[in-house]
C-alpha cells in the first residue's frame, strides 16, 4: 500500500509503498477515508526543534514513521480478541495510547500519560491506505457523519480542551493567536462554550479571509507586536478573559497581557519553536494563569464528539487531496502559504 512517510531526522517527507499493516490482538485495520493535517503534523515535515533528539517532542528514534495523527474510516479487520460489534464500522480515531494503569490514565487524562505514546508519531498512523490501531481507540461515527468532518473530530478536541483549561464562563471573552486548524477550532469551541472571540490574528491572509467568512473577527498580523498593537487598539485595558496562543508565539501573545483582566488566563496550544526570555514578575502581580495545554482529555473528547457537528466547524476544512498532491502541500505549509487541507488516502492525482 502507499503512505507518506518521515524517513530521516531532516525536512520532508516521501510517499512510498509499504508492508499493508496486519491486526495483533486487540487491533483493528481500518481502511483510511481521511486524514487532517495540523500544525504539528506540518512542524514534523519541516523538522522543527521541538521534534530534535533530546528536544521535548523528540521523535527521532521512531523514525521511519507513517505520519498522519488525526483520521477517520471504515473497520475492515479485527485482530484476536476483538469482538464483532465494530465489523464494517465507520470510525473516528482518538490518537493517545496512554498505559491505562497510571493514576493520570485512571482519571481520565491518558494525555498526561508518562508513558504516553501517539498514533502517528510514535506508531504508525494514517496518511496510509489501511492503519492497524488498538480497537480502544476507535469512537464509533453515526452514518450522517462525514469522514471529512470525523477526522476533525482530533483537532476539535484539543480546542475543546484547550478552550475549557482557561475555565471560562457564558459571556466571557477571548483572542486568539494562528488561525491554523487548532487556531479556527478554538475560535468554534469558545463559541460553543458561549466565549466570545473579539479577535484572532495570523501571518497568513488566506487563512485570515477564511477565518471571516466563517464569521471569526480575525486580522492579519503583519509583524512582531503588531497584533499585540491592534488589541489593544480595538478593546479596553483589562477587558478580555482569556489569550490562546495557537500558533506557537507566546512572547508575542505575553505582549498583549495588558488587555488581559486580572487573574485573566493565558493558554498556550501552539508548538512554541524556540526558549524565550520574559518577564513574568507582571504576570504574578496580577495573578494571570499561564496555563499549557497538549492534546485533550477523555472528558474533552467525549464534549467534542457531543458539540462538532454543530459548532461550524464543517465549514473550516479546506481541501481534499490525494497523497500524491499532499507532498506539495506539505512544502506550501512548511512556508506558511496554502489553504488547509486533509488527505484522502484513495484519491489520485
Amino acid at each position: 500500500m502507499r503512505a507518506l512517510v518521515k524517513r530521516a531526522p531532516e525536512p520532508g517527507l516521501d510517499l512510498l509503498e509499504v508492508p499493508d499493516p496486519v491486526a495483533g490482538p486487540g487491533e483493528v485495520v481500518v481502511t483510511v477515508a481521511a486524514a487532517a493535517v495540523c500544525g504539528s503534523d506540518v512542524a514534523r515535515y519541516s523538522w522543527t526543534e521541538p521534534y530534535w533528539l533530546g528536544r521535548a517532542k523528540d521523535m527521532t528514534r521512531d523514525l521511519p514513521r507513517v505520519l498522519g495523527h488525526e483520521f477517520a474510516g471504515t473497520v475492515t479487520e479485527l485482530g484476536p480478541g476483538v469482538g464483532e460489534e465494530l465489523a464494517g464500522r465507520r470510525v473516528a480515531v482518538r490518537n493517545i495510547l496512554g498505559c491505562t494503569r497510571c493514576d493520570h490514565c485512571r482519571d481520565g487524562a491518558e494525555h498526561a500519560c508518562d508513558s504516553r505514546r501517539t498514533i502517528g508519531v510514535h506508531v504508525d498512523g494514517g496518511y496510509a491506505e489501511r492503519v492497524a490501531i488498538p480497537a480502544r481507540n476507535c469512537t464509533p461515527l453515526e452514518d450522517d457523519v462525514p469522514f471529512h468532518l470525523a477526522a476533525a473530530l482530533q483537532p476539535f478536541a484539543v480546542a475543546t480542551h484547550a478552550v475549557a483549561r482557561s475555565v471560562p464562563v457564558p459571556g466571557s471573552s477571548a483572542a486568539v493567536w494562528g488561525l491554523g486548524p487548532i487556531g479556527v477550532a478554538c475560535c468554534l469551541a469558545a463559541r460553543v462554550r458561549g466565549v466570545e472571540v473579539v479577535a484572532a490574528f495570523d501571518v497568513n491572509t488566506e487563512r485570515v479571509e477564511e477565518a471571516r467568512s466563517l464569521g471569526i473577527p480575525a486580522w492579519t498580523a503583519e509583524g512582531p507586536g503588531a497584533a499585540a498593537a491592534r488589541l489593544a487598539e480595538m478593546v479596553p485595558a483589562r477587558s478580555l478573559d482569556v489569550l490562546l496562543d495557537c500558533a506557537g508565539v507566546p512572547a508575542e501573545v505575553l505582549l498583549a497581557r495588558t488587555v488581559l483582566r486580572k487573574r485573566g488566563a493565558i493558554v498556550l496550544v501552539g508548538n512554541a519553536r524556540h526558549p524565550i526570555e520574559v518577564d513574568l514578575l507582571p504576570v504574578t502581580m496580577d495573578e494571570q494563569r499561564l496555563l499549557g495545554s497538549r492534546s485533550y482529555s477523555n472528558a474533552s473528547w467525549e464534549t467534542a464528539v457531543r458539540t462538532l457537528a454543530r459548532s461550524g466547524y464543517a465549514a473550516a476544512l479546506g481541501d481534499e487531496v490525494g497523497l500524491d498532491e499532499a507532498l506539495g502541500r506539505f512544502a506550501l505549509a512548511a512556508q506558511g502559504r496554502g489553504r488547509h487541507f486533509t488527505v484522502i488516502p484513495e484519491r489520485t492525482a
